[in-house]
């Protein structure tokens, strides 16, 4: 029994070792993309004055944030991770997630 308990336990810290890694190469992407697009934006002419109406319109076609994968930020959330209750995982991703990516709660 604490055998199967241990081995339990360092399977769960395996699959959060591997979130965690997954989730630093979002956020290096993430960094990258922010960056390079900081840099074009500075040299643009204009950046920054474009009226309210027009840089609050959101497009009915393109999937909101909230409905995106927390991990992989492309396919659409189908996954209520227990015990939170967060509704931030596709099935593809659920399959190596040990932890809500939301709250991080095992």
């Amino acid at each position: 029994e604490a055998i199967k308990q241990v081995a339990t336990e360092a399977q769960n810290w395996h699959y959060r070792a591997k979130y965690n890694e997954s989730m630093v190469n979002i956020l290096k992407t993430n960094l990258h993309q922010a960056l390079a697009q900081g840099k074009d934006n500075q040299i643009k002419e204009g950046f920054g004055d474009t009226d309210d109406a027009v840089s609050s319109y959101m497009d009915p076609n393109v999937k909101s944030s909230s409905t995106a994968c927390k991990v992989c930020r492309v396919k659409e959330v189908s996954v209520l991770v227990m015990p939170c209750r967060h509704l931030s995982l596709c099935k593809e991703c659920d399959g190596f997630a040990s932890v809500c990516p939301v709250c991080e709660v095992v």
